[in-house]
């Protein structure tokens, strides 16, 4: 936020290195606070008028796209580019290694976090899981609210909201675990983390094995005395019953 000595920092960095490249601006950049909806969503609506400037109309083909706003703005329609293959990589200054596999609707991506906390902004979730596939998000991170919100707080922030596990029904202390195997194969891509110091004498590591036609998430969990662990994993879905039900007509007793 705002409050940051190097509030937008990366962004301006980015900014000031394209423009020295010979880069031209489509919009004035914009550097959001918290409350960042509204500058966003107009920026984005600038950016896209610019865009639709710059193209020559071509009526017969064109094709309709909307902005966040609602307007509707006309682009020239044109050959779509082949998916991208994208490589597994790891992010070291965000802590995260990324696993992948396949391109567009048919690309498989996996998100482990192992790495730094994150200040006022991070979340209590080392070693958590994020997987898109069947070109869709299936075990989403929960993101965030408005700081100022109690969900953000009470829910959104907590351990058991993420994909990873929770020891004695209490969430993780904010800290750092480490990257101990990162590998981008021809036949599989293998990300593997720890962290020991999420809760007191608890070591939880967590290995990921993906190739082109499955994924194996191995989480092992050792302590030093009888602790109740649970894994966590969220799944955006619709839930249907295995058995069919009745209605039931009458008391039960």
């Amino acid at each position: 936020d705002s409050s940051y000595v190097n509030f937008c920092e990366t962004g301006r960095r980015i900014d000031a290195r394209l423009e020295a490249l010979g880069g031209r601006r489509i919009a004035p950049r914009v550097d959001c606070d918290l409350d960042f909806e509204e500058p966003a969503a107009a920026w984005t609506q600038t950016a896209l008028q610019e865009l639709a400037d710059l193209v020559e109309p071509e009526p017969a083909a064109a094709r309709p796209a909307q902005s966040p706003r609602g307007e509707v703005i006309t682009f020239p329609s044109a050959a779509a580019a082949p998916p991208l293959e994208l490589p597994s990589h790891t992010f070291e200054g965000l802590g995260a290694t990324v696993l992948r596999s396949g391109a567009g609707d048919e690309q498989v991506y996996v998100h482990l976090d192992w790495g730094p906390h994150g200040g006022g902004h991070g979340h209590l979730d080392k070693l958590a899981l994020i997987l898109y596939a069947l070109g869709t998000e299936l075990a989403p991170d929960p993101g965030r609210l408005a700081y100022g919100a109690s969900l953000q707080g009470s829910w959104y922030k907590q351990t058991v909201s993420h994909n990873t596990v929770v020891v004695d029904e209490r969430s993780q202390r904010a800290t750092e675990g480490r990257l101990l195997l990162a590998h981008d194969g021809e036949v599989a891509r293998v990300a593997r983390a720890a962290c020991d110091t999420a809760y007191d004498g608890v070591i939880l590591r967590r290995t990921l094995v993906l190739a082109d036609d499955y994924l194996i998430d191995v989480f092992e969990f050792e302590a030093d005395e009888e602790r109740t662990a649970d894994l966590v994993y969220h799944n955006v879905g619709e839930h249907r019953p295995l058995l069919e039900f009745q209605p039931l007509d009458g008391p039960l007793g």
